[in-house]
């Protein structure tokens, strides 16, 4: 059965969501373009990703798929994330789904922060 989240990702492009906000320019099968995370750089590190829908800026060493781009760049919690990309994608949110999701991505995060700090 495909996940909630996957189901999002597959109808969510996110070379198209990115689009929204910074302007992206073929290259090969990549896009590139400036980074909006605050990094001032006269030469574009930022790269979308299609085939594998993931971004990755080479300049502040960031990247990851739609969710991280989206929560990060807007600010939102993971929850604001899902409700908003499940909202753009059409995809209805069973709310204990939504519990279970969010407790998730915290039982994820703070595995990786203690592996960081270890």
């Amino acid at each position: 059965m495909t996940s909630l989240i996957e189901t999002i990702k597959a109808k969510v492009d996110v070379a198209e969501e990115i689009r929204l906000i910074v302007p992206l320019h073929q290259a090969g099968k990549a896009f590139k373009g400036r980074c909006p995370f605050n990094h001032n750089e006269w030469t574009p590190s930022f790269y979308v990703f299609p085939e594998t829908q993931t971004w990755r800026c080479f300049g502040c060493n960031e990247g990851g798929d739609i969710f991280s781009f989206v929560q990060r760049q807007q600010r939102l919690s993971f929850r604001e994330t899902l409700e908003y990309l499940a909202q753009k994608a059409g995809v209805v949110l069973d709310e204990q789904e939504v519990v279970n999701k969010v407790k998730s991505e915290r039982v994820l995060r703070r595995r990786v922060s203690n592996q960081r700090e270890a």
